[in-house]
């Protein structure tokens, strides 16, 4: 049986990343504009894309709050949508108040960076909302409006 010496063994991680690093800066160079994307240039702008779409559908969640979200950083939803990329999507978020689902106030007074959109998922920073004075047992309402 062949051993490696030390510096052949360390070699190995710095070599796999490398190829990894490598190929996906080859799959993002060849990365292209969809083809109705091209189609629908206007401008001046090379980089401008207008694609026009009717809303398709709603999605509303309600996740309530609680306290083991305190130790995560974030959480993951999966979502039933992974046209993003083309059609984009409208979020809004609220909070409810005393009075249950009965009333929702909107989310104007908390950071909302952190929150990750991507197809068929979304990335909540529920940790930081609690730590900006969320409560445990309140429900945090996300309404996505998407495109066709």
């Amino acid at each position: 049986m062949a051993t490696r010496n030390k510096r052949e063994t360390d070699a190995v991680p710095i070599k796999l990343a490398f190829i990894l690093a490598l190929l996906l800066l080859t799959t993002a160079a060849q990365a292209e504009p969809p083809i109705d994307c091209k189609a629908n240039q206007r401008g001046p702008f090379v980089d401008l894309c207008v694609h026009e779409t009717s809303v398709g559908r709603m999605i509303t969640i309600d996740l309530m709050i609680k306290e083991e979200h305190a130790r995560q950083d974030s959480i993951i939803l999966e979502i039933p949508y992974g046209n993003i990329r083309r059609s984009g999507v409208v979020m809004q978020l609220y909070y409810n108040s005393v009075a249950g689902k009965a009333q929702w106030v909107k989310f104007p007074d908390l950071d909302l960076s952190g929150i990750y959109l991507q197809p068929d998922s979304i990335l909540l920073p529920v940790q930081s909302w609690i730590e900006q004075g969320l409560q445990p047992g309140q429900i945090v309402r996300i309404v996505l409006l998407f495109g066709e």
